[in-house]
C-alpha cells in the first residue's frame, strides 16, 4: 500500500492515536499552533508562560552588618560576630525596599547608625569583604544590593572607625583560624 487516501490517512491517524495516546495531544497541540483563530492560538500562549508580578516595591529582609573598623577585610565569624551583636552592629530583618534608590538606600541605612559615618557597601566573597565593582555610572541602590548579599547578610563597612571603637575592634581584625594553632 504505497499510496495513501484522505481516508487512510484519518484512519492511520486514529490507530495511531489508539496505540499512543500522547500522540492525540501532540497533533492537537500543532493544529492550534497553525490555526489562524486568535482564541485557539492565544490558549496555547497563555498557558505555556506564567510570569511572576513585577512589583518593584517590594521589601526583602536581610541582616544590616556593620563593619566598625575600616581595615577590617573577613566576614566577622564566631566570636567576632558575638562581639558585633553585644555592640549592636547587626541588625536583624533589616527591611531593604528593591525600588531604592541610591539615596534611599543611604539614608535609610545611616538611620540606623549612632552618628554621621561615612560606609562603603560590601560583598562577602569566600570569607573575604570585597568592594564590589560596578561598571561605570552604576550606582548601588536596593535591588543592587539584595542581589549582592543573596540569602546572606547585607555588610557596609564604616570609612572611619566607630568613636566606641576600643581593643576589641582589633580583634576583628585577626582571623577567626590562624596558621599559627597547628
Amino acid at each position: 500500500m504505497s499510496t495513501t487516501s484522505g481516508g487512510n490517512i484519518s484512519t492511520f491517524s486514529a490507530e495511531l492515536g489508539h496505540r499512543f495516546p500522547t500522540f492525540n495531544a501532540c497533533i492537537n497541540k500543532t493544529r492550534g499552533r497553525e490555526s489562524h483563530n486568535s482564541s485557539s492560538r492565544s490558549s496555547v500562549i497563555k498557558n505555556s508562560k506564567k510570569r511572576k508580578p513585577n512589583n518593584i516595591n517590594t521589601q526583602d529582609a536581610s541582616d544590616l552588618v556593620i563593619i566598625p573598623n575600616p581595615d577590617t577585610k573577613q566576614v566577622p565569624s564566631h566570636s567576632n560576630k558575638v562581639k558585633l551583636e553585644e555592640r549592636e552592629l547587626i541588625i536583624h530583618e533589616f527591611p531593604f525596599n528593591k525600588g531604592w534608590s541610591p539615596l534611599e538606600l543611604r539614608e535609610n541605612i545611616e538611620k540606623q547608625l549612632s552618628k554621621n559615618v561615612f560606609f562603603e557597601f560590601m560583598k562577602a566573597c569566600y570569607g573575604t569583604l570585597v568592594v564590589p565593582k560596578l561598571a561605570e555610572g552604576v550606582r548601588m541602590n536596593g535591588e543592587r544590593i539584595l542581589k549582592f548579599s543573596g540569602q546572606g547578610s547585607v555588610y557596609i563597612r564604616c570609612l572611619e572607625p566607630l568613636e566606641e571603637e576600643d581593643d576589641e575592634d582589633q580583634e576583628l581584625l585577626q582571623p577567626v583560624f590562624s596558621d599559627d594553632d597547628t
